[in-house]
């Protein structure tokens, strides 16, 4: 092949065609994953797909995909139109609390604690206000207080704070066991 014959391909059109058909690839996989352990376990589909693993690679798949497709649309709209599902997909898999069955009391079996309730009732994403509150330095009273807090304070302003801090705080293991 030739440099001539190089030039004839749009790399860019390749490699947005890449990003959807790698995103496609990962929902399908989860997919066919989840009811494969669904089918294993005796469980429903919806219910393996409940689990924060799967969701966030449905989510990331579902991002690729629209973002592929951002790239790759032909007038304005399209862009626009895919471009803001990336972005819905991709805040939804990012911010929320952890994953419910591993927070405090979350396996005690007492549907009588309210305060437990309301932080069950939340999604889990992958990172969350425990994560950049102090993670294990916390004392399970004081995790499931910022938790609420962060229910009943609730807004996107929160959030982007949270993914902004998010990196340093992995990174410098502060709260780390």
């Amino acid at each position: 092949m030739t440099m001539q014959n190089l030039d004839l391909i749009d790399w860019r059109m390749v490699g947005f065609a890449s990003l959807w058909i790698l995103g496609l690839a990962m929902v399908l996989s989860a997919l066919g994953f989840a009811d494969y352990r669904a089918r294993i376990s005796n469980r429903r589909t919806r219910q393996v797909l409940r689990r924060p693993g799967y969701r966030a690679s449905v989510h990331g798949g579902l991002t690729l995909f629209c973002l592929g497709l951002a790239g790759s649309a032909g007038t304005w709209w399209e862009d626009l139109l895919w471009g803001c599902l990336a972005l819905a997909f991709a805040y939804s898999t990012l911010v929320g609390l952890r994953n419910p069955r591993s927070g405090p009391g979350a396996r005690s079996g007492d549907p009588a604690d309210i305060r437990q309730r309301q932080r069950l009732a939340m999604k889990p994403g992958l990172t969350g206000p425990m994560q950049v509150g102090g993670r294990g330095a916390l004392d399970l009273e004081e995790r499931l207080q910022l938790e609420l807090d962060y229910i009943r304070n609730y807004s996107l302003a929160r959030d982007l704070a949270i993914l902004l801090r998010t990196p340093r705080v992995v990174f410098s293991g502060r709260g780390a066991l």
